[in-house]
């Protein structure tokens, strides 16, 4: 009998360890589980994070690595070639591209012909600028000044009118070249220039186009 209850008590004790030992292992299992799934949702959120950040660079990088195209200008003479008679008095117009830029001032120096071709007048009644700067016809040189300027925002035109030149026919001339044409050297403010609104006047002249006269 009292081996039975010996019996009965020691396996009440070996359960109770069985129990204490699976208790063990259910807790260490739920521990490696709440660490998967902390881990988990670690690695979730860095991968989400990572893929986030790696886009917003992308843009970032998209958008400055594609640089604006340069602001350009470009002054011209129109009619690009005119055929006129001895002592026939004729126009040409000085005129603007301002290639989507916004340009507030504008110097115009050209050159001519002064023993074929006399500089009369310079008309800017019509010009997309409002400020005189200077309007100068030195007859002695050949040459003629035109500088005008518009406060902010300036003017925005593909085919602006800046003046309007007026001359006369003196002599006969045949000419395969610019015989009317601007004095303009790249980058340099002491020639032809169109100053951009930028606060800094810069000057975005790229290139001119003069004038051919014929004269018969």
């Amino acid at each position: 009998m009292e081996d039975n209850k010996n019996n009965i008590n020691a396996k009440k004790s070996n359960d109770k360890k069985i129990v204490a030992v699976l208790q063990k292992k259910v807790s260490t299992l739920r521990t490696f589980v709440y660490i998967f799934l902390a881990i988990s949702v670690l690695m979730t959120c860095l991968a989400v994070f990572w893929i986030y950040n790696s886009y917003s660079e992308s843009l970032i990088e998209t958008y400055y690595s594609t640089a604006p195209p340069k602001p350009v200008a470009y002054l011209y003479l129109s009619p690009l070639k005119g055929n006129y008679k001895i002592g026939e008095e004729f126009t040409i117009n000085v005129l603007i591209n301002t290639v989507g830029s916004n340009v507030n001032a504008v110097a115009a120096y050209l050159s001519y012909n002064k023993n074929k071709i006399k500089a009369i007048s310079i008309d800017i009644s019509d010009s997309v600028f409002n400020i005189p700067i200077e309007q100068v016809i030195n007859e002695k040189d050949g040459k003629i000044k035109v500088g005008l300027a518009k406060p902010t925002p300036g003017i925005n035109t593909y085919n602006g009118k800046v003046a309007i030149l007026h001359f006369k026919a003196l002599s006969k001339t045949a000419s395969d070249v610019e015989n009317v044409y601007f004095d303009f050297a790249k980058d340099s403010d002491l020639y032809s220039g169109a100053f951009l609104n930028d606060k800094k006047g810069t000057n975005i002249l790229k290139s001119t186009r003069g004038a051919q006269i014929f004269i018969d």
